[in-house]
């Protein structure tokens, strides 16, 4: 999101993370832009745990 020069492409992340049967998500150190979604998610995630425990 913020570097061009990335270690691992999204290409690579997205695809090592549908492999794994994980989420992915793409979270801006520099802007914190995509932080949102990612905590939406988390807490969805969360609150179905509890609700099926």
């Amino acid at each position: 999101m913020d570097i061009e020069n990335r270690a691992l492409t999204t290409k690579k992340c997205a695809k090592f993370t549908e492999k794994k049967n994980m989420k992915y998500f793409k979270i801006s150190a520099l802007t914190s832009k995509g932080f949102d979604e990612f905590e939406k998610d988390l807490i969805r995630t969360i609150e179905l745990y509890i609700m099926v425990s």
